[in-house]
């Protein structure tokens, strides 16, 4: 069921080709956002960094030190630069350390004897690190190192260069692992700190320069990809507590023990100590010389060059060093969640929207989870951003195909219910289902492209007996639904054959065999099979209900002339009644369009005025022909026409309005009406019209009892009586319309105004 699903899912004629399409075009470019990481993308990633480096922090695992030369030292001693013999002085004092990093400028030669006291210091000590400094990149993609002079580099351990390398914003975060070479051998030459990190950890920590060059940490093996990516670094607990600091001259002047340096790791830097931020954009302000030596750290503190490197070190010695996922991989995990998100773009809103919040969601919990337990940073802007745009592409695919959809629909829908709404008077003008057909398709072809070639065409046509053919041959014989014919090199293309539910030739008349005939449909292009289903059925359905609408009519009006002939009898009885229900019911139907009311409505009321008197059948004859007027008695025995009328029609099962019509159309408009003495707000429209059709029909024409009424005195008694007998509303529609109208059509039926 879930394969069915899917190939559903993705069946071209099903949306299915935009689908495809949209998710591979989002998630590609989810996957470039992740790799390239433009200027608004990254900003918002490390908005997010900042704050979640709140929650990771590390311990300082080591004994260190720091010995800067400050503002005191400076204030005491001499300008700078100083003689390398004061540095000689300070590595002799730091014998007892563990290891001794030199983060100052040694570049090129001074004096030979001061040179040659520094290297014998560095060489008796043995565990000294110094700095090479990064000038700058070379066009051809190499870079311009300077580093301490050839003697003095030989006598240092290692040498590092500078670590420190800033974000696109100016805020520090992350150190270099080094400096890699294509050009001259893969030469990689490590930062300061992973050369300090080497030193203290030479069994497990090292570059290696292979085919694939990576860092093994205490922890974990980190291929380092492009080395210009770097390692983050983390926030420490308690830096003030954790790393002491010392002022240079202090050092040397022994004030310091050289017990508080015995086993750690001494960082000699030049430079200022940590301060708090507006500290640092006071002095920026002011325009210190020494600006260029703080450097603004992404856990919001302004730290020293020095103290940056450092804490380079501390970061890589921590249980989690906080490394970038590689583009690559960051790019495929960005595509897989776009591909997810663009999917669920396509599903109905309510439970989309939730399972995109739950995937979204869930994404940003793994990655943070990912940074605070294994150390590895995750930016979630791309990713994010391209889900939400293959979402929202996806929700308006589907608002498009849903949109497409209802149009289909609402093609098959309205005409039906125009159909539906069809009136007796409409079948009368000769209404055909080849004319109403191609009436209907005008709009389903404009909006579609699907053309109605043929309504009828009998099976015997040569067009026809040619598809069927084909449709034998490619096994289609049995489908009783629709046949389609590829016609390559005709146009239109495609072709649709539906087998009508009715059939050719009048079977009553004729003792042939029955024909079959179908309706055509024709089309170019790619139409998708729903909107062609959609439109066979309504053609098939359209035929169905035309052709029992049809039947229906046909019936009824049987029913009609049936009943004509019954009311003739009746009408023979009453000599003086002459074609009186035929006039009162083409009153009546022209009195209820008049009134706006809907056609099936102003249908029952002339079926209803028609035989409205069909209760006189219970009447005696004496009765209905006296020539006077009937005393109490024969008037109380003609008003019960109304009920014998209802129950004669009784066993017939005609709708309720329409038997209304022969029950009210005796009633009155205040009540006081027969037989049963309702009230105008009780009565149908149906009674209320029939009874002003009647009492206008029989005051304009002869009865025994009375000569007809002239035209003034009729408008004054409808008017007299309006709002007691009749209702004043109909009055007003019929006395309007009536008088005021040129070519009166009541003159066919012999009324003379």
């Amino acid at each position: 069921m879930g394969a069915d699903r899917l190939r559903d899912f993705f069946r071209l004629e099903n949306l299915g080709w935009f689908r495809i399409l949209w998710i591979l075009i989002t998630a590609t470019f989810g996957g470039w956002l992740a790799v390239s990481s433009p200027g608004f993308v990254e900003y918002r990633d490390l908005r997010i960094y900042d704050r979640l480096l709140r929650y990771n922090s590390a311990e300082v695992q080591f004994p260190v030190a720091r010995i800067v030369a400050g503002g005191a030292s400076l204030g005491r001693g001499p300008s700078l630069p100083w003689s390398r013999t004061m540095y000689a002085d300070l590595v002799e004092r730091l014998k007892g350390a563990r290891l001794v990093v030199l983060d100052i400028p040694l570049e090129g030669t001074t004096s030979p004897e001061e040179d040659e006291v520094l290297i014998r210091a560095v060489r008796e000590h043995g565990r000294v690190i110094g700095r090479a400094q990064v000038l700058l990149a070379s066009p051809a993609g190499g870079h311009m190192v300077e580093g301490p002079f050839p003697a003095l580099s030989e006598a240092f351990r290692r040498v590092g260069v500078d670590d420190q390398m800033a974000d696109g914003d100016g805020v520090y975060r992350k150190a270099l692992w080094g400096l890699e070479d294509m050009a001259r051998m893969r030469l990689f030459l490590p930062s300061l700190a992973l050369a300090v990190v080497e030193e203290l950890e030479p069994s497990v920590a090292s570059a290696e320069r292979g085919d694939r060059l990576r860092v093994r940490l205490p922890w974990k093996t980190i291929p380092l990809g492009r080395t210009s990516e770097g390692f983050f670094l983390t926030r420490l607990n308690h830096p003030e507590k954790e790393v002491p600091v010392y002022e240079y001259l202090d050092v040397l002047e022994g004030n310091v023990p050289e017990s508080r340096f015995k086993g750690a790791v001494v960082w000699v830097s030049a430079g200022d100590t940590t301060r708090s931020l507006e500290e640092m954009a006071a002095e920026r302000n002011r325009g210190r010389e020494n600006r260029e030596n703080l450097l603004l750290t992404g856990y919001g503190k302004s730290i020293s060059k020095g103290e940056y490197s450092l804490h380079a070190v501390i970061s890589l010695m921590s249980p989690f060093t906080l490394v970038r996922i590689f583009p690559a991989g960051h790019a495929v995990l960005t595509f897989l969640l776009v591909v997810f998100a663009s999917i669920t773009g396509f599903v109905h809103f309510k439970k989309s929207l939730v399972f995109l919040i739950l995937l979204l969601g869930s994404g940003f919990a793994v990655t943070s989870l990912f940074f605070l337990k294994a150390g590895v940073w995750i930016p979630v802007i791309a990713p994010m951003t391209a889900s939400l745009i293959g979402y929202v592409g996806g929700q308006c695919g589907l608002f498009w195909h849903l949109e497409h959809e209802w149009n289909v629909r609402s093609l098959s829908i309205r005409p039906l219910l125009e159909l539906a709404q069809k009136s007796q008077s409409d079948f009368d003008e000769g209404l055909n289902f080849d004319d109403y057909l191609r009436s209907m398709w005008n709009d389903i072809e404009e909006k579609t492209g699907v053309e109605l070639k043929s309504t009828r065409i009998s099976e015997n046509f040569s067009l026809v007996r040619s598809y069927l053919d084909q449709a034998s041959r490619t096994h289609q014989q049995g489908q009783e639904f629709l046949i389609i014919h590829n016609a390559a090199d005709t146009s239109p293309r495609h072709r649709m054959l539906l087998p009508l539910p009715f059939w050719g030739g009048d079977t009553k008349k004729s003792a042939g065999p029955r024909v079959r005939e179908y309706s055509i449909l024709a089309w170019d292009g790619r139409i998708p099979l729903e909107t062609l289903t959609s439109l066979a059925a309504l053609t098939l359905f359209a035929a169905v209900h035309f052709h029992a609408m049809e039947e229906s009519h046909r019936r009824k009006d049987m029913l009609i002339k049936t009943i004509e002939a019954i009311m003739m009898a009746v009408e023979a009885k009453d000599t003086t009644t002459s074609e009186h229900s035929r006039r009162v019911a083409a009153i009546s139907q022209k009195l209820a369009q008049w009134m706006k009311l809907p056609p099936q409505e102003v249908d029952d009321i002339y079926f209803s005025a028609i035989i409205h008197d069909i209760g006189k059948l219970g009447i005696a004859d004496s009765i209905l022909n006296k020539p006077g007027k009937l005393n109490n008695q024969e008037l109380a025995e003609m008003r019960r026409h109304p009920l014998i009328g209802e129950s004669i029609m009784r066993p017939v099962e005609l709708p309720e309005y329409v038997m209304s019509g022969i029950l009210q159309h005796h009633e009155r408009h205040d009540g006081k009406g027969y037989p049963h003495g309702i009230p105008g707000n009780e009565m149908t429209m149906a009674g209320k019209i029939i009874k002003v059709a009647d009492v206008f029909d029989a005051l304009v024409n002869r009865r025994q009892y009375k000569e007809p009424w002239t035209e003034e005195k009729v408008r004054n008694l409808l008017l007299e009586l309006r709002g007691t007998e009749f209702d004043p509303q109909i009055v007003d529609v019929f006395i309007r319309n009536l008088y005021q109208t040129k070519n009166n059509p009541m003159f066919y039926y012999g009324i003379q105004l």
